[in-house]
């Protein structure tokens, strides 16, 4: 009694690491404690009967974009002229879904380089891997989610992650490091007509997969374009109070969002592209209404 059927997805749509979103109604979706990107794609979701589904996609870069040396650009993606490639496992029953993933991007952060004093073409490359977890259940009025990524890069879907320049070759060409983050989420819903919701989210950046051979240069360290290389660790608290009418949504938040910063030394972080001295905390409060009609 079970079929296997095929969606093919073409065209401009969210990243399919960024699809799977949180109880939240605000634009931002928990980001930057979970990808977030909407980008050119071609999609494949299998679902082998009733509990599979196996997806697989190539992406592009147009909005959001790699960094480097010349900051985020989607040229970096065009020299490697190599698509971002993504895939994906799903098992759901019942209310309940579990979803892992991997994204693999390969990019060429510069084309030219220069070798006593002359240009010459380089083949500089920077391959990061990345992966996540998902998951959600829903029970009546009750709903959990959950997501957790971990892995290198991952800055062109707005994680605080990115990587570094750690070294020059004799044929002008670069080597490069990704740096390493964790970023984790929890949803939590109950309601329907009046929702209570509850979003906790928590960034860890670990540094570079390969440390460098001494401290790094502020400048050869590319980070995401909506964070700062010197962040060590950052979380949120987020109780809502939603409204829901038919398909008009009105909502009021509070968010609690605090940063911890290192201190450049003498303008370089640390061999791991890390700023670990005078770790400090800056936090922030926020409060948000929106009134929302879905169609």
């Amino acid at each position: 009694d079970q079929k296997a059927t095929v969606g093919l997805k073409i065209g401009q749509a969210w990243h399919p690491m960024a699809a799977d979103h949180p109880h939240l109604f605000s634009l931002e979706v928990g980001a930057p404690f979970g990808p977030f990107s909407r980008t050119p794609l071609v999609q494949m979701d299998a679902n082998l009967g009733n509990n599979w589904v196996v997806s697989a996609a190539a992406i592009w870069q147009m909005q959001y974009q790699s960094t480097g040396p010349v900051g985020g650009s989607a040229i970096y993606m065009k020299y490697g002229m190599t698509p971002e490639m993504y895939a994906a496992l799903a098992y759901k029953t019942n209310g309940f879904l579990l979803r892992a993933g991997v994204d693999v991007v390969s990019i060429k952060p510069r084309v030219l380089g220069e070798v006593d004093g002359k240009v010459v073409k380089v083949s500089d490359r920077k391959t990061s891997v990345l992966g996540y977890l998902y998951t959600q259940y829903t029970y009546k009025k009750f709903a959990v989610k959950a997501k957790t990524t971990f892995g290198e890069g991952g800055e062109h879907m707005n994680l605080m992650s990115g990587y570094a320049k750690i070294g020059e070759n004799p044929d002008g060409s670069w080597n490069y490091a990704s740096m390493r983050n964790s970023s984790s989420w929890l949803s939590l819903s109950y309601g329907k007509k009046w929702q209570g919701v509850l979003f906790l989210g928590y960034v860890k950046n670990l540094g570079l997969a390969k440390e460098a051979s001494g401290p790094l240069a502020k400048g050869d360290v590319y980070f995401c374009g909506n964070g700062f290389s010197n962040i060590n660790q950052m979380y949120r608290i987020n109780p809502q109070v939603i409204y829901n009418i038919g398909k008009l949504n009105v909502g009021l938040e509070y968010q609690w969002t605090s940063v911890q910063y290192g201190k450049y030394d003498d303008g370089k972080l640390n061999a791991r592209a890390l700023a670990d001295k005078d770790l400090h905390w800056i936090g922030n409060h926020r409060v948000n209404m929106m009134v929302k009609y879905n169609f």
